[in-house]
C-alpha cells in the first residue's frame, strides 16, 4: 500500500506501478536483485527479479554456472549441493492483469519470509 496508493488487488495494477513496486522490493531487502533485462516493442522494461539468500545473491554467476553444466552429457554436477531455482513468469500478455497483481503478492511474500534460504 505504502508504493502503490492502495492494497494489492483493490485495482489493476499498471506496468509503470509494477516496475516501481519491483524496485523498491529489491531496495528494501538484502535478498532481493531487481535487473532489467531488455524493453518490449513499446519501449517497457522487462524485468527480473531474483530472491535468494544473501550468500547466494552474491554467487549468482557461479549458480547460473554450474547450473549450465546440466546441459553438457558427462559433466560433473552435484546436484545435492545446489540450490533450487524455479522460474516464475507472470503475465506474458499485456490483458493478463490478475498475474501481475499476483507477481506483486508473491515477490512481497518471497522477499518477507522469515525462513532461511540456502
Amino acid at each position: 500500500k505504502q508504493v502503490l496508493g492502495y492494497e494489492v488487488g483493490e485495482w489493476h495494477v499498471t506496468h509503470d506501478q509494477l516496475v516501481t513496486y519491483m524496485k523498491a522490493v529489491a531496495a528494501s531487502s538484502d535478498r532481493v536483485k531487481f535487473e532489467e533485462t531488455g524493453r518490449s516493442y513499446e519501449k517497457r522494461p522487462q524485468t527480473l527479479l531474483t530472491i535468494t539468500s544473501p550468500a547466494n545473491l552474491g554467487k549468482l554467476d557461479q549458480i547460473k554456472a554450474e547450473r549450465a553444466k546440466l546441459r553438457i552429457p558427462g559433466s560433473s554436477v552435484n546436484i545435492q549441493t545446489m540450490p533450487a531455482v524455479m522460474f516464475m513468469g507472470y503475465s506474458v500478455h499485456g490483458n493478463e492483469p490478475s498475474g501481475a497483481n499476483a507477481a506483486l503478492v508473491a515477490a512481497y511474500h518471497f522477499a518477507a519470509a522469515n525462513e532461511i534460504a540456502t
